[in-house]
């Protein structure tokens, strides 16, 4: 198996992941909306679907900086290794001097 149909792979599973905790945390949350509360601050349900709403948050926050930084990484990449000092050598004809004698 080579590294790229691993990454994909791995891509995959982790998209179907957050798709299935998406869609699972909204069923909890739609099919115990009118649960009998006992008006206490310790609901146990109360509690499960105040956690399910904060994950979708969580999952929803995650879902702009991912992209955002995958489409960062490159640039960053590129920052450490600059393309002028790495493929030419530095010398009066690839900088372009004139030298007047």
């Amino acid at each position: 198996m080579d590294r790229f149909s691993f990454k994909k792979g791995v891509l995959i599973a982790c998209t179907l992941c957050i798709i299935l905790v998406s869609l699972f945390s909204v069923a909890f949350i739609l099919t115990h909306i009118d649960h009998d509360c006992t008006g206490s601050n310790d609901c146990p349900v109360c509690l499960q679907i105040e956690g399910a709403q904060n994950l979708l948050k969580q999952l929803r926050t995650m879902a702009v900086v991912v992209p955002a930084a995958a489409l960062a990484i490159p640039d960053i990449r590129s920052l450490g290794n600059p393309r002028f000092f790495s493929v030419y050598p530095i010398t009066t004809i690839t900088l372009k001097v004139r030298l007047n004698t």
